[in-house]
């Protein structure tokens, strides 16, 4: 037996039955524990793993639809774009919650049955890496155009062609950006739900 201070400990890992038959697991002389308290402190134990458990759980936003990608998810903090039943306006901004049956942006609880479409931007193909890359080219072609005579000696000069051929390449990158947007439609084949994640 270990002395800690002025208690004697006894509990060996044989000594688990005993620990229920007697209902203790030190010595009487100088730390008695019951059965009840053992028992107390094992559900004590238990409701606080689940109400951490329960902590964990978060929320979250999926847009199930047909295609290569099945499953949307929207998680909070992310940005969504989307559109309601019977308003034009394109609604963009960030989700602050999601609840059992909605979500809450700019303050304002919306619910996923009022959502008429969601709007998604590709970031996978050609059109993606052109519509980011392109405009980049064009202010470094204008600059480079422009700035170029200084390295023989001349004043920087703006020129009609680096004019054209920077502001077609950044004018058209942007414009693929437009080609990149999709508006899926809520219905009987694309359906928005709430998920809890476990």
């Amino acid at each position: 037996m270990r002395k800690f201070e002025s208690i004697t400990f006894c509990c060996k890992v044989p000594d688990l039955l005993f620990l229920f038959k007697q209902g203790t697991c030190f010595s009487r002389r100088y730390l008695p524990i019951s059965t009840s308290h053992i028992y107390g402190l094992f559900w004590l134990l238990l409701l606080f793993c689940i109400s951490f458990e329960s902590v964990g759980q978060d929320k979250y936003l999926v847009l199930d639809k047909p295609g290569r990608i099945k499953r949307i998810r929207y998680y909070t903090g992310d940005e969504i774009i989307f559109k309601l039943k019977g308003d034009k306006t394109t609604y963009s901004t960030l989700i602050q919650a999601v609840s059992d049956s909605s979500i809450r942006v700019r303050d304002t609880d919306i619910s996923i049955k009022d959502i008429r479409a969601i709007i998604r931007h590709s970031e996978n193909g050609f059109l993606y890496q052109a519509s980011r890359i392109l405009p980049k080219a064009g202010i470094l072609y204008f600059l480079a155009d422009t700035f170029n005579p200084i390295f023989r000696g001349e004043k920087p000069h703006v020129s009609r062609s680096g004019v054209v051929v920077g502001s077609t390449l950044f004018l058209g990158g942007n414009a693929l950006k437009l080609f990149r947007k999709r508006t899926l439609k809520v219905n009987n084949f694309r359906t928005l739900k709430i998920l809890q994640t476990f």
